[in-house]
């Protein structure tokens, strides 16, 4: 899998955005005046990294990594996270009928 390349399709930023102020200021210029405005570069950026997305990814990369976020915020937040228990039960609504839950 490819990797984004920084500065070429996004802005790399500190995990505790500590520097957002500083790429603000880059992007924005002073708050004074409009010198300094670097309007295209970020225009750039942005289109960079959207052909970067539509030429990498698939929807079925999507739909999976969506499906594993969803579940990792299910075990997050299951009142049974200390147990480790945790029971997926996929019910298809399609033909509209629910499929029997397994008794334990």
């Amino acid at each position: 899998m490819a990797t984004l390349p920084p500065w070429f399709a996004y802005v790399p930023a500190n995990v505790d955005f500590s520097d957002l102020y500083t790429i603000l200021a880059f992007f924005r210029g002073s708050p004074s005046s409009t010198k300094g405005m670097h309007d295209r570069v970020a225009h750039r950026i942005a289109s960079n990294g959207q052909c970067w997305v539509e030429r990498t990814w698939r929807i079925q990369d999507m739909q999976a990594y969506a499906f594993r976020l969803l579940l990792e915020f299910e075990r997050a937040v299951s009142p049974d996270r200390d147990t480790g228990k945790m029971d997926f039960h996929y019910t298809p609504r399609s033909s509209g009928k629910k499929v029997p839950v397994p008794e334990e």
